[in-house]
């Protein structure tokens, strides 16, 4: 399976608050994985990492998971069925949620 995905160099950041918190985010995920990739498609998933040759689409929500995450993913799955199952990243489950992506 090829995976098509942008790796992010440096992108203009949402506004004050957000923009600490998703490149903390970014910085913890390239620690551990190395590339950071983004998508776009259908919606977008906020960062996309890679384990061996699965993608892992990432979404962060301070506010939890939404609708529109969904109907992201639902896009990303369909670009990219072979792909890992999302991981969602809140404030409360920050720590949590990329140590599950260790495995």
């Amino acid at each position: 399976m090829q995976v098509r995905l942008t790796r992010i160099q440096h992108t203009a950041m949402p506004p004050f608050g957000r923009r600490e918190n998703t490149e903390h985010q970014r910085h913890q995920l390239r620690r551990r994985f190395g590339q950071v990739f983004y998508w776009r498609g259908g919606g977008e998933v906020d960062f996309v990492v890679t384990r061996g040759r699965e993608a892992i689409p990432v979404q962060v929500s301070l506010s939890g998971k939404q609708a529109r995450h969904e109907r992201a993913l639902d896009s990303f799955y369909e670009a990219h069925p072979q792909s890992a199952e999302a991981i969602f990243i809140s404030r409360a489950n920050f720590y949590d949620s990329i140590e599950s992506l260790a495995g």
